[in-house]
């Protein structure tokens, strides 16, 4: 963990605990701002840049365009079911007027959900998504969280989309303006999308967190085979533990880049929805699956089953289209940067 967001987290620890949040009461409509409520921060002569508000009792939030929330995995799950699992939630940018305030309001703060290994989009439900503000004072320290749900269909399937904003008060000061992602240790997103009833958190409950991962979280992997290909595995520390369904000090990783130097030639991934993370309890036995699109023969996945403290060497299987193994290749190095 980074020294700087230790507040952060051991607030976290004592968060609501369940679903995520967010919220905002308003976008500005591009006009002329009115009166200068927000001190002087846009001094209501911005012609419409930003919306007007009042810092002693609302947060202006910015959320920067193509800023999205990737899924996280669950330990216990093996790799096809977190391959079912695999989703972005894409959400509106522009700036919303958060109220400090217990009263619940209306907000529509997701543009788009993308779910399943079929990648489908889900559709909304034509109610605008509920807003309910939670306020928790520690003196020095406290938060206000927004938790904006939804409820969403797909394929004959229902969802319940819960997303989580919150906003932290660091040594007595609340920020005026926050951005999501620039400003972890004073904004946090997070959210859990609820699949039919909802219960069972291997195959019916899925997290979200922000897709962009601080460089310093990064951990390198590279291997080499037997066949005499290369694999680099670029993964990242999420910064809050509850964008995974994990516990002790297992952490909440992201697979977010795959490099692969294969016999048939160099093919560079970034698409988050082709890479899953399958991991277990203390991050132990790590699993790594990337999609291969289109397939190379008839191999539509690599499977990377990292070394074991066992012993095992680890191993890199090609699988086709229904999961079904076609050949492996042991590891012969694997290092860790």
């Amino acid at each position: 963990m980074r020294p700087k967001l230790w507040p952060l987290l051991l607030m976290m620890m004592f968060a609501v605990a369940g679903c995520l949040s967010s919220g905002s009461a308003g976008i500005d409509d591009g006009g002329s701002d009115g009166a200068n409520l927000d001190g002087d921060s846009d001094g209501g002569g911005d012609i419409g840049t930003k919306p007007d508000f009042d810092p002693e009792s609302e947060f202006l939030l910015f959320i920067p365009p193509e800023t999205s929330l990737c899924f996280g995995f669950a330990e216990g799950r093996d790799w096809r079911q977190e391959l079912a699992m695999v989703g972005k939630i894409d959400l509106k940018p522009g700036y919303y007027i958060l109220p400090r305030q217990s009263a619940g309001f209306s907000l529509e703060l997701v543009e788009r959900i993308v779910f399943g290994p079929d990648h489908q989009d889900l559709v909304p439900s034509a109610d605008l998504a509920q807003v309910e503000p939670v306020f928790q004072d520690w003196g020095l320290y406290g938060q206000w969280s927004y938790f904006a749900r939804k409820n969403y269909t797909g394929s004959g399937e229902s969802y319940r989309l819960q997303v989580q904003l919150t906003v932290v008060k660091v040594y007595d000061q609340w920020p005026a303006e926050v951005e999501l992602g620039a400003q972890p240790e004073a904004v946090v997103a997070t959210a859990e999308l609820l699949i039919g009833p909802g219960e069972k958190s291997l195959d019916e409950i899925q997290r979200f967190g922000l897709c962009a991962l601080e460089e310093s979280s990064r951990r390198l992997f590279t291997a080499d085979t037997m066949a005499a290909e290369h694999l680099v595995l670029d993964v990242r520390q999420g910064l809050y533990g509850d964008s995974c369904l994990s516990t002790g000090e297992t952490e909440c990783l992201f697979f977010t880049r795959a490099e692969l130097r294969l016999n048939e030639g160099l093919i560079d991934i970034s698409d988050r929805l082709r890479l899953v993370y399958v991991g277990s309890h203390h991050n132990w036995n790590d699993r790594f699956l990337i999609l291969l699109e289109p397939a190379i023969g008839d191999a539509s996945f690599l499977l990377v089953v990292a070394p074991s403290f066992m012993g095992d060497p680890g191993q890199v299987l090609r699988l086709d289209v229904d999961g079904v193994e076609i050949s492996r290749a042991e590891i012969t190095a694997w290092q860790r940067q």
